[in-house]
This record gives structure tokens, C-alpha cells and sequence, in this order.
């Protein structure tokens, strides 16, 4: 689907380049799904259709439920991750003495 789109444009996307954007797409409608049915009310069927991919596609990234609920929760704590990292280097943070980082 990426890819088509991509073409209609006029660019040219990688297989990589696919294979990524339709990774983060899969998290993202995954974590959606399990956020509104719960985890085990939502199949990967569900977030495939979510994701307009095939359920084959899905598979291929993920071979099994547990296998895209791992990559979810990856996926959310490498962000939260992220953000914290930010936060400390932020020169608002660094700029307060002892005292007031930890307030």
C-alpha cells in the first residue's frame, strides 16, 4: 500500500524503505487495537485490516500475536526512552542545581 502511494507521487521507495514504514504502521495500529479491545480481544487479523495490509504481511514482520505484542511494548518503551533522554539533556534540566533536577 506504502508503495503504491509512493509511485502515485512520482518517488521511488526501497523494499527496506517499505518494509520499515509498513513496520512502524503495524505498531502503531496494534497498540491503537490493544489500547480500545484489550490485548486479547484484538487478533492480527484485526491489525492487518487496520494497517491495510494482508494478514500474510503481518505475519511476515511478526510471526506470531506474541511475537507483535513484544514488538509493541519495545516500541513504547524505546519512545518513552527517548523522551526521558530528552528531557535530561534539555538545557532546562541541566542548568538547575541538584536540588532542582530533583525536584
Amino acid at each position: 500500500m506504502i508503495y503504491e502511494i509512493c509511485k502515485k507521487r512520482g518517488g521511488h521507495m526501497s523494499n527496506e524503505q517499505v518494509r520499515q514504514q509498513n513496520i512502524r504502521t503495524v505498531l502503531s495500529q496494534a497498540l491503537k487495537l490493544f489500547v480500545t479491545n484489550g490485548i486479547e480481544n484484538t487478533s492480527v487479523e484485526m491489525v492487518a485490516r487496520k494497517s491495510d495490509l494482508t494478514l500474510r504481511s503481518v505475519q511476515n514482520y511478526f510471526h506470531t500475536k506474541i511475537d507483535l505484542i513484544a514488538a509493541v511494548l519495545n516500541n513504547c518503551y524505546a519512545c518513552e526512552l527517548e523522551e526521558m533522554n530528552g528531557f535530561f539533556e534539555a538545557a532546562e534540566f541541566k542548568n538547575k542545581n541538584g536540588a532542582g533536577q530533583v525536584m
